[in-house]
């Protein structure tokens, strides 16, 4: 990249080999060094210095970002499914309001006792109201599991045990104790 300069002040920049149009004069291939006089002024290209280097990111950038991180995890967790008695179940936002739903109608007396439902293998299940109620209890249950363990990594960050977004996958994959290695997860059992 090239810097046109007009008698030392930085007027455009071009590529090297690119075109100059300036109050009606045309130049083309611009090199380094090149340089004319127009009007009095002198117009001359020279390399552009490196963009400078990028800031590095402030501790409080860094732990934000982990933060966000740590969100996204959760997020992806509490909508990956959870295993209810041997059966997958959707934990989905939309499972989720499902769910709440079906609660809603056992509570009101409007389900049928037993009543179909579709686990997350495709499969449709007959289920008791009160199986239900508890598959139910076991998706709320999970998703705040997914909230608390998203609590305990901030935490986890706030404090500077966590500092990669490494550390953090393997918590939501593994649980917290997968942080702490096999001898101190033995230690606290």
């Amino acid at each position: 990249m090239l810097n046109i300069t007009k008698n030392g002040e930085v007027v455009l920049q071009v590529n090297e080999g690119g075109a100059v149009n300036l109050d009606g004069f045309h130049a083309s291939p611009v090199k380094a060094g090149w340089e004319f006089e127009l009007d009095g002024n002198i117009y001359t290209a020279v390399e552009a210095p490196p963009p400078p280097e990028p800031e590095p990111p402030t501790p409080e950038q860094i732990k934000a970002s982990l933060a966000d991180h740590a969100a996204q995890k959760r997020y992806e967790k509490e909508i990956g499914g959870t295993v209810w008695n041997g059966l997958p179940v959707h934990t989905d936002r939309e499972s989720q309001s499902k769910i709440i739903a079906e609660r809603l109608a056992i509570e009101a007396g409007e389900r049928d006792d037993p009543d179909y439902w579709k686990f997350a293998d495709g499969v449709f299940r007959q289920i008791s109201n009160e199986d239900f109620t508890s598959l139910a209890s076991a998706v709320r249950q999970h998703v705040r599991d997914c909230f608390a363990l998203e609590g305990q990594v901030l935490a986890l960050i706030t404090t500077g045990v966590i500092t990669t977004t490494e550390q953090i996958d393997l918590v939501f994959e593994h649980g917290i104790e997968a942080l702490y290695g096999e001898n101190e997860q033995s230690e606290d059992k």
